[in-house]
C-alpha cells in the first residue's frame, strides 16, 4: 500500500471528538438561556397577579360606591317620610286651630325649622357620600357605577390578554431552546460523547467556581478582621 493511501486510511479511522471546552460552553450558554426563560415566565406571572389585584381593587371600589349610594337613597327616603309627617302635622294643626292659639301641636315656625333642618341634613349626607373613597365626583351615581364596572372589566381583559400573549411567546422560546438541546445532545452522542457526564462536569465546574468565590469572600473577611 502506498504511503499516501495509508495516511488517508489512518485519517478515516481516527475518532472524531468535540473539544470538551466547547461542549461545556455551549451547555452552559443553554442553561443560562433556560434560566432567562424561567425568569421571564416568573415576571409574566407577577404581572398577571398585579393586574388581577388591580381589577379586584376596582371591584372593591365599585362595591363601596354602591353601598354609599344605597345608604344615601335610604337616608333620602327617611327625610321624605319625615317631611311628609311634618306637613301632615301642620295641616292637622291648622284644622284644629283655636282662637286662643293654645292648641297642642307644632307651630308654623317649628314646622319650617324642622323642614329646613331635614334639608340641611340631606345635603350634608349627600356631600359626605360624594367625598367618600370611590365616589365619582359630580357625576351621577349610576354613571359612576357603570364607569367603574367598565374600567374594571377592561383592565381585567387587558391583563388576561397580555399575560396569555407573553405566556405563548415564552412557551415558543422554551420549545426552541428544548429543540436546540435535543439537537446538540444527538450530535454529541453521534460523536461518542456522554451527555450525562458532560452535564455532571458542567455542574461540578459551576460548584467549584461558586466554592472558590465563597472562599475568596471568607478570606477577605478574615483579612479585614
Amino acid at each position: 500500500m502506498l504511503p499516501a493511501a495509508r495516511h488517508r486510511t489512518t485519517l478515516l479511522h481516527m475518532p472524531l471528538a468535540l473539544p470538551p471546552i466547547t461542549s461545556r460552553q455551549q451547555l452552559a450558554a443553554m442553561q443560562e438561556r433556560w434560566s432567562g426563560m424561567e425568569a421571564a415566565a416568573a415576571a409574566a406571572r407577577e404581572e398577571a397577579e398585579a393586574a388581577a389585584a388591580a381589577a379586584a381593587k376596582a371591584e372593591a371600589d365599585l362595591a363601596a360606591l354602591s353601598s354609599a349610594y344605597n345608604g344615601l337613597e335610604q337616608h333620602a327616603f327617611e327625610m321624605e317620610e319625615q317631611l311628609r309627617r311634618l306637613q301632615d302635622q301642620q295641616q292637622q294643626q291648622q284644622q284644629q286651630g283655636s282662637a286662643g292659639g293654645g292648641a297642642a301641636g307644632l307651630s308654623e315656625a317649628d314646622v319650617a325649622a324642622r323642614v329646613q333642618a331635614a334639608i340641611e341634613e340631606e345635603r350634608r349626607q349627600r356631600l359626605h357620600a360624594e367625598s367618600s373613597p370611590g365616589a365619582a365626583g359630580t357625576a351621577g351615581a349610576g354613571d359612576a357605577e357603570a364607569a367603574i364596572a367598565a374600567a374594571a372589566a377592561e383592565a381585567r381583559a387587558a391583563a388576561e390578554a397580555a399575560a396569555e400573549e407573553e405566556m405563548e411567546d415564552l412557551l415558543a422560546c422554551l420549545g426552541e431552546e428544548q429543540a436546540k438541546v435535543e439537537v446538540l445532545s444527538s450530535r454529541l452522542e453521534e460523536l461518542g460523547e456522554d451527555v450525562d457526564k458532560l452535564l455532571e462536569a458542567v455542574a461540578a465546574a459551576a460548584d467549584e467556581e461558586q466554592d472558590d468565590e465563597e472562599g475568596g469572600v471568607h478570606q477577605e473577611d478574615g483579612e479585614l478582621l
